[in-house]
């Protein structure tokens, strides 16, 4: 078939060559951008951190193989060649390994409906479930979430264009702060190793009322959990609730569409290891006998028989 033909493989290496160096500036851009990101590594933990560094490895490695591609399609080098194959084999295995502890880093360590009955105001007024959700409060997962939602916070604090995305989130998830509203709950503990931030500090003379806010400061407390905007500044309803939940599902959901899209782009170092394969089992020109020539042998009635003194003879008559 004129698809695998020898030229049209040389040539399709170059292209191999095109779509990892595309590949590795893609996924060293995704690494670097995740890597700064400082709300999404607070938010989702230092794991987040992790597969951005991943990302950021394989598109440098991508970089240095599609170099034995070009060399490898332009000499035809099967050495070469067959470092391509094996170093795209592993890289390919490497992505598709981040990309997939990425995915699993998405799922929240409690349902998002458990979630939202848990910040929801008028249920948690039910001391069995309040007992219930309270591992949740506790969990490594709502600190993490709170550190960044205060890192937002800040941020509004500073510059209220900052955090417009969360606001949008309270405005269409129909949720305000990050706690369930009307019920603070002291926590002294440091937020982080690297963060003595207590969790949470309630107001003295208030109960289950939250510190006040510049924009939510009824009465000299706040009923929700350190709202970003202005979405705090009438009182709590029965069916008012944070947006920790939601908070988390921002986050994922964003990490998600990027796992997923790299996983997608696995399809180019597979069309280009086939392409390896291929190109490794064509010879070299100077490999194979021209077709040019044709060689032939005489029928066994017509080849003569020389004995010695023929050929002396022959060689003295020249």
């Amino acid at each position: 078939m004129k698809v695998f033909a020898k030229e049209n493989l040389v040539r399709n290496m170059y292209g191999v060559c095109f779509g990892e160096c595309i590949l590795a500036l893609f996924l060293f851009i995704v690494g670097v951008v995740m890597s700064q990101s400082t709300h999404y590594i607070l938010a989702l933990g230092k794991q987040f951190a992790a597969v951005a560094g991943g990302f950021i490895f394989i598109g440098i490695c991508y970089g240095l193989i599609a170099i034995f591609a070009y060399c490898g399609g332009r000499h035809q080098n099967k050495f070469l060649l067959l470092v391509h194959l094996v170093g795209v084999g592993l890289l390919s295995s490497f992505q598709g390994l981040t990309a997939l502890s990425g995915l699993l880093l998405t799922i929240p360590d409690y349902s998002y409906a458990f979630q939202e009955t848990c910040l929801t105001n008028y249920y948690l007024n039910n001391a069995t479930l309040l007992l219930q959700c309270t591992p949740y409060f506790q969990s490594e997962m709502y600190n993490n979430l709170r550190a960044s939602w205060r890192s937002y916070y800040s941020d509004n604090v500073a510059d209220p264009t900052q955090s417009t995305g969360i606001q949008r989130l309270q405005d269409t998830s129909i949720c305000c702060g990050f706690g369930p509203p009307n019920h603070c709950m002291n926590d002294t503990n440091p937020l982080s190793s690297s963060d003595n931030t207590p969790h949470q500090i309630c107001p003295r003379n208030y109960i289950n009322l939250y510190p006040k806010t510049p924009f939510c400061y009824l009465d000299g407390a706040c009923s929700f959990d350190e709202p970003i905007g202005t979405c705090g500044a009438n009182g709590a309803g029965k069916l008012s609730k944070g947006c920790a939940s939601a908070f988390h599902l921002y986050h994922a959901s964003t990490l998600q569409s990027i796992c997923v899209v790299v996983l997608i782009s696995l399809f180019i170092p597979s069309l280009g290891g086939c392409n390896t394969i291929c190109l490794c089992f064509k010879r070299k020109n100077e490999d194979v006998i021209p077709t040019s020539q044709h060689i032939s042998v005489r029928p066994s009635i017509q080849t003569k028989i020389y004995c010695q003194a023929d050929v002396i003879k022959a060689e003295m008559d020249f």
